[in-house]
């Protein structure tokens, strides 16, 4: 089963994410969000990944062990919502849960594993939803979304993030002379 993008809604928070985005197949995202990410952390060693382009800003490692995070929640709400849950699921506070987590106790490698593993637990839970589910909509953080949206949202959190890192990290004047970030777009 294809999972097609969503209707864009106006106002909507995670369309920044979803226009990010290409293609009409879910899965087929999810996959080509996961090998950029994949290829970009690749070419990196531990020095670079311990690197953040300014005082109290997140290290290179520090971005991909939010990405994992933000995608166990958004997965999480989606498996919830196809199931037709009514209660409100609580708020996510991104920082707090960077304050909380402990990635520069882990190699790069084993924190790509992870990362591999929870993108394909998300690609089997969205493989088996029922396509009639995929549109019902529950509340987190006192906002409406569906599983839909919430799929194609972890896909372009990867593709923000990547921007991010290119910019902010590897073309970042500041960051030449105290980190070599070579990276092979």
């Amino acid at each position: 089963m294809k999972i097609q993008q969503p209707t864009p809604r106006e106002d909507f928070y995670f369309n920044r994410y979803i226009k990010l985005t290409s293609g009409d197949d879910l899965i087929a995202s999810l996959e080509s969000a996961h090998q950029e990410i994949i290829h970009y952390f690749q070419q990196l060693d531990e020095e670079q990944v311990d690197y953040a382009y300014d005082e109290g800003k997140w290290t290179i490692k520090e971005v991909l062990a939010h990405c994992i995070d933000t995608e166990r929640v958004l997965a999480y709400r989606a498996m919830c919502f196809s199931r037709n849950e009514i209660a409100e699921l609580p708020p996510f506070d991104e920082d707090n849960y960077a304050k909380e987590e402990a990635s520069s106790q882990v190699s790069l490698s084993d924190l790509l594993e992870e990362y591999s593993l929870v993108r394909r637990s998300t690609i089997l839970l969205f493989n088996r939803m029922k396509s009639e589910n995929l549109d019902f909509s529950g509340l987190a953080s006192n906002k409406e979304v569906s599983p839909r949206e919430l799929g194609w949202t972890i896909a372009g959190h990867d593709i923000h993030h990547l921007h991010v890192l290119k910019e902010r990290y590897t073309d970042n004047p500041s960051s030449r002379g105290r980190v070599s970030l070579k990276i092979d777009w």
